[in-house]
């Protein structure tokens, strides 16, 4: 009987946490550098992620979204290309390398830069509350992002029979 109300809380927690955020449908085939989405001026977010499939053609391919707000500011939401990933072709989900946390920030675009390659932008999404322990959660999602991409490039490296290193250096530490 504990158990089963242990389960019903944690179940009505899940249900009842909701993160404020607007979903927008892009459903767009992009091959070339584009502005993809233009924001309206007085709007401030704390936070965007992306969804789509990526598509490299060659060695050369590279994919960046990137985030340009109207301070002149610019965060990387996306980025892919022969090297950081293990495949050529893949769908990616909620995808924000340094937008997913964000203090407040007002968008002016949504700018993609892109070689050799297709992209299909499913959806984004913003979020327009807040973030709690914004430093926090910066520190940790950047972390994993950069070691998730660390691996990936030293499996290529690896399969490509590379003779050279990746990972965090002393520069890295000290800049």
């Amino acid at each position: 009987m504990k158990k089963e109300i242990t389960f019903y809380f944690i179940l009505i927690l899940i249900f009842s946490f909701r993160i404020n955020a607007k979903e927008y449908q892009i459903n767009k085939l992009i091959n070339k550098d584009t502005i993809l989405y233009h924001f309206n001026e007085k709007e401030s977010i704390y936070g965007i992620w992306i969804s789509g499939y990526v598509e490299l053609i060659s060695d050369s391919s590279l994919i960046r979204i990137i985030l340009q707000t109207d301070i002149g500011e610019e965060y990387l939401i996306f980025e892919s290309h022969h090297m950081i990933n293990l495949t050529d072709t893949f769908n990616f989900y909620s995808q924000g390398e340094e937008t997913k946390y964000l203090s407040r920030t007002t968008p002016l675009y949504l700018k993609v830069e892109i070689v050799d390659a297709n992209l299909t932008i499913f959806n984004f999404n913003t979020k327009d509350e807040p973030n709690i322990n914004l430093d926090y959660l910066k520190i940790k999602h950047k972390n994993s992002i950069d070691s998730i991409k660390i691996n990936n490039i030293k499996n290529n490296i690896h399969k490509s029979r590379m003779l050279w290193f990746a990972g965090k250096t002393i520069w890295f530490y000290n800049g």
